[in-house]
């Protein structure tokens, strides 16, 4: 903007903060969601509330998958070196290096109001299919764990619509073997933004 008008940039910043009142704010990252999608989540959010009030929400088990690649973070703006000049340290040392495919791993979690399961660590290589998912997370870990957590109370199994959670046989299974099911056709569309996992505990 300064240098469109042909002022300085502290100029700039003066009018724009004591003349005009203004401040900058930074842009939000933010959920793609389509108008089908908004009215869902709506609906299905209120039934939700609804079946869930008077702090029932705290005896749901929230699940999650969430892939984790093994490379340095890099801040371009704020991640920086002191020296007295450039040349004094070798190359590599302002290089963050970037593989074509990096090292990831895949990992299954979790989380209730007053506890967490075990981490599930999904092998390399391995693909996630509706049995591989019964196989090594709900039969091997969600289904024992709740036994001792939450002994002879109730619960309720969350997870989102991936395709192995959705499909009718994974859907059967937990109903038969779970004392409650968030269904796939219960659970709201596009919704990271409900489940801990996702808005909190992964990012720690």
């Amino acid at each position: 903007m300064a240098k469109e008008i042909q002022i300085s940039r502290e100029s700039m910043r003066r009018i724009v903060r004591s003349d005009l009142q203004m401040k900058a704010y930074k842009l939000n990252k933010c959920q793609l969601l389509s108008e089908q999608n908004k009215n869902k989540r709506l609906q299905r959010c209120k039934e939700l509330v609804s079946r869930f009030k008077n702090h029932a929400h705290r005896h749901i088990l929230f699940s999650d998958e969430k892939l984790f690649t093994v490379e340095q973070v890099l801040n371009s703006q704020n991640d920086r070196i002191l020296a007295t000049a450039k040349n004094t340290l070798p190359k590599s040392t302002f290089q963050v290096s970037r593989a074509k495919k990096p090292a990831s791993v895949m990992v299954w979690g979790g989380i209730t109001f007053d506890g967490r399961t075990p981490l599930v660590f999904i092998p390399q290589g391995l693909k996630i299919n509706q049995t591989v998912y019964r196989d090594l997370v709900l039969k091997k870990v969600v289904k024992p764990w709740p036994k001792k957590h939450y002994q002879n109370r109730k619960w309720v199994f969350q997870q989102d619509s991936a395709p192995a959670h959705k499909a009718k046989a994974t859907q059967q299974w937990c109903k038969e073997n779970f004392s409650g099911l968030i269904s796939a056709e219960e659970w709201p569309p596009c919704s990271p933004d409900i489940n801990p996992l996702d808005y909190s505990v992964w990012s720690i």
